[in-house]
């Protein structure tokens, strides 16, 4: 599950991204979540096998959550798209292998990955999660809006399948 918080300037630009991950050195394996257009913008994909959507509405000059999930079950997969916690996209027929976005290539917050200087996001960031598990529709309305935890001194293991956590309100890196 990939989840974003964010305030876009201006959501009227063409495929604006937030996080993106390009696997190995094929496009076959990789992940975008953006804003395209005033909409959430998620591209996947895994071997080969593609969901590139849009769906919901991203408005500008205001604060919005977004995230996007994938499970795999049996060689079929399901991805969902959320904005401010409502489900507005859900494709629970996709046909993939075992996904693979493991790489040297960095993960990219703001752009695209496979081009840094693509498709920059053109507003504020406030949090990034990557979560090595589907999140539920629950369980996304109850974490958009609030800080997790400092991840050095974690208090609870009710974060143990979060794999990246990046806050931007803060200070100092």
């Amino acid at each position: 599950t990939r989840h974003s918080t964010l305030f876009p300037y201006t959501t009227l630009f063409r495929s604006q991204v937030i996080v993106s991950k390009w696997g190995g050195g094929s496009i076959s394996n990789y992940y975008v979540l953006g804003v395209d257009n005033g909409h959430l913008r998620g591209q996947m994909a895994i071997q080969g096998s593609v969901v590139d959507f849009s769906a919901g509405t991203v408005v500008s000059g205001q604060w919005t959550h977004l995230a996007i999930t994938f499970s795999l079950g049996a060689g079929i997969g399901a991805v969902r798209g959320y904005v401010d916690g409502d489900l507005v996209y859900e494709n629970t027929r996709f046909t993939v292998l075992p996904l693979s976005v493991i790489s040297s290539n960095p993960l990219c917050i703001g752009a695209l990955s496979s081009n840094p200087g693509s498709r920059q996001m053109i507003g504020k960031v406030d949090e990034v999660r990557i979560w090595k598990v589907e999140r539920s529709q629950a369980d996304i309305r109850e974490g958009m809006y609030r800080t997790i935890y400092d991840p050095l001194t974690p208090e609870t293991t009710e974060f143990d399948d979060l794999v990246g956590y990046w806050q931007f309100d803060q200070l100092a890196a």
